[in-house]
């Protein structure tokens, strides 16, 4: 979220990297430039339910928010060892109804996502937390203590921790891939 509140010191401009560019004469020439600590820029497509996070600058031994849930349904948060410069995380919800088969229900989408070397190599943990919508689950009789994140092509099931307040799961990743919410147990 982006702040600015006029004040007297002249005309403002917001550059695309998030630099805070003061004109405090108002002659058209900037003569300050304010550079946050932290710069982070995340734009979701809901239509197309995909959402990138360009991680500009996040310093190091911090940790970074992705807020991706409106269009993916995806929350990540980056916990970094070096600091991230020019980062990207991208996120694709993928419908595909053709994943539930006997014994392992999914909400008929899985993620793809692909994170830059950037972040890979500067992040000390990655986590990712599905969102479901619990009442889907009922009508299959799908217990939601039983539901965790899987890698899509190997079928392995990911350490997961289930929040049923929240209505999510979440898992630490270290890689690009793609993962679904699913679960083998039917109560």
């Amino acid at each position: 979220k982006t702040f600015i509140t006029p004040t007297s010191i002249g005309n403002v401009n917001l550059s695309g990297n998030l630099i805070l560019d003061l004109d405090v004469d108002g002659d058209g020439v900037f003569e300050a430039a304010v550079l946050p600590p932290k710069a982070v820029r995340v734009e979701q497509d809901v239509a197309n339910m995909t959402a990138t996070a360009r991680l500009l600058r996040v310093p190091a031994k911090d940790s970074v928010e992705l807020d991706m849930s409106d269009a993916t349904g995806v929350l990540m948060n980056v916990n970094t060892k070096k600091q991230i410069s020019n980062g990207l995380v991208h996120v694709q919800k993928v419908q595909d109804p053709s994943l539930d088969q006997a014994g392992f229900f999914t909400l008929g989408s899985y993620v793809r996502i692909n994170i830059s070397e950037s972040v890979l190599n500067s992040s000390r943990e990655i986590t990712m937390a599905i969102g479901y919508p619990d009442h889907v689950l009922i009508p299959f009789g799908v217990a939601e203590r039983s539901l965790a994140i899987y890698d899509k092509k190997t079928r392995i099931k990911l350490n997961s921790t289930v929040d049923t307040d929240l209505n999510t799961v979440t898992a630490v990743i270290n890689k690009s891939g793609e993962y679904v919410l699913a679960s083998t147990g039917l109560t």
